[in-house]
């Protein structure tokens, strides 16, 4: 079996999913204290990465495993018509065709394709059937009483996460899978992890670090 993976955040859609999530909560004041809590802890840190003072991987990490903060105490009902119209008004617009026109092939040839994200699983599970993808592996959230928790269920599904998410994934329902074989599509030097995973890793729209990788590798790169 070949399996294709393809990243969503700057992979699929071009503008970061989490900056979409904000303004979108943002604008209709839902959750408004855990959103400015999260905005609040990490936007100053920003500046730092730029002189050094702050791992800028460090920081994009603890960004990722802290997206959950946002959802805390929204009951699940209420958080699925939100990330239902996030999909549907605001990344499926912003989605890249050509990497579209790669699912549509991958589903043609008849591959398992996989949406592999560090984005909250119910957003993806939203996002992909719009895309015809039926896998989506993202960051799980914790659920007490009908409402999230604020905490993943781990692993957190960022950099090597996804590896083992996948490995979990894989082992469970596709253990003829053949990944010698197989596709990943990414942007992120964060992707590399997967991207060696597969024989036929391709760099899209990749950031300076995942394009210089990508060149010494030989890897393909796309947009």
């Amino acid at each position: 079996m070949v399996v294709a993976l393809f990243d969503l955040d700057g992979t699929l859609v071009r503008r970061p999913v989490w900056q979409r999530l904000l303004s979108r909560m943002l604008r209709q004041r839902v959750n408004l204290v855990p959103v400015l809590a999260h905005v609040v802890y990490h936007y100053p840190q920003y500046p730092l990465t730029k002189v050094g003072l702050v791992d800028r991987e460090g920081l994009r990490r603890a960004w990722a495993e802290h997206m959950p903060w946002l959802v805390r105490g929204l009951p699940t009902e209420t958080a699925a018509a939100l990330f239902h119209d996030l999909a549907r008004e605001d990344l499926l617009p912003d989605a890249r065709h050509e990497v579209l026109e790669q699912v549509a092939t991958h589903r043609r040839q008849g591959h398992l394709v996989v949406l592999l994200s560090g984005a909250l699983q119910p957003l993806l599970d939203a996002f992909a059937p719009l895309v015809g993808i039926e896998v989506a592996l993202g960051t799980q959230l914790e659920t007490s009483n009908g409402a999230y928790t604020g905490r993943i269920l781990p692993p957190s599904t960022y950099g090597p996460g996804k590896v083992t998410r996948l490995a979990h994934y894989l082992q469970q329902h596709a253990p003829a899978a053949d990944l010698s074989r197989s596709f990943a599509y990414a942007d992120s030097t964060s992707d590399e992890p997967v991207l060696r995973m597969v024989g036929h890793p391709v760099a899209v729209a990749p950031d300076a670090g995942l394009r210089d990788v990508a060149a010494r590798a030989g890897w393909s790169i796309m947009c």
